[in-house]
């Protein structure tokens, strides 16, 4: 049975931040602006042959982008385009001049998904409990496989199966049937959640996808 191999990585100004510590970034951003300019952009052509090895050696079609620091709780409008997204679609059109299919990931309680959607990648992932989640399925139908994802620090870490089953039984009605559509967890899942939770994930969307 064949499987999509997908390669990860974090985006220029999340692995920036991780080199010169979040909180020194977001003060240079406003104290070093041409410093910090420097160091995403070093990133960002590393990060550009990382995808070329990928192609080339690890022979992966997908890579899952995380760019969680793309929101309002974290940066404004302006700062996050100058320092982060306009990077991210920088990469983003590198991967796509490689073949790469791309998955960008944000999990910001505030996400700047427009943004991100304007950069055309694959598919984009995202938070259910941190969206309007009506107004985004009908705004993104048509425009990009949305992966919508359901509560993975409460739902499926503490809940019963039948109640995941039900959670993803209505996130797929209200998406209504159309194509380029998928469920997953919101995030990263604690470590101990229950097996019987992510077994009954998939099993709820085969069930839904086979009555349909």
């Amino acid at each position: 049975k064949d499987v999509a191999v997908v390669g990860c990585i974090n985006t220029p100004f999340i692995v920036t931040s991780e080199i010169r510590g979040y909180e020194n970034l977001m003060i240079d951003l406003l104290a070093e602006p041409d410093s910090a300019r420097k160091m995403v952009s070093v990133v960002t052509s590393s990060l550009a042959r990382y995808g070329e090895l990928l192609r080339e050696f690890a022979h992966v079609d997908f890579v899952f982008m995380e760019d969680g620091t793309a929101g309002a709780s974290q940066n404004s409008p302006e700062l996050c385009q100058e320092f982060d997204l306009q990077y991210l679609g920088q990469l983003v059109e590198k991967y796509h001049s490689l073949g790469l299919y791309t998955i960008v990931h944000n999990c910001s309680d505030a996400p700047y998904l427009e943004e991100q959607l304007a950069f055309r990648p694959k598919a984009l992932h995202f938070n259910n409990d941190y969206v309007d989640l009506a107004k985004v399925f009908s705004s993104f139908r048509g425009k990009t496989c949305v992966i919508s994802g359901i509560n993975h620090q409460n739902l499926l870490f503490r809940k019963t199966p039948q109640e995941v089953e039900a959670e993803v039984t209505k996130t797929l009605e209200l998406w209504g049937g159309h194509p380029r559509f998928m469920i997953a967890p919101g995030c990263e899942m604690p470590f101990k959640t229950p097996l019987e939770n992510i077994e009954r994930l998939r099993q709820s969307v085969e069930k839904f996808g086979e009555a349909k």
